[in-house]
């Protein structure tokens, strides 16, 4: 889980980086979808 987490962390600092997505913190669901995608391709 830690790792997850770790990964997590790492996604929400290269949305911050992009300018952020004001979705993703809207939208739970979309952006769980977007971590596991982002957990997929590392």
């Amino acid at each position: 889980m830690a790792d997850v987490l770790a990964a997590s962390n790492a996604f929400v600092e290269r949305l911050e980086l992009d300018g952020g997505h004001l979705l993703h913190l809207e939208q739970p669901d979309y952006c769980a979808t977007h971590i596991a995608a982002f957990l997929a391709s590392s």
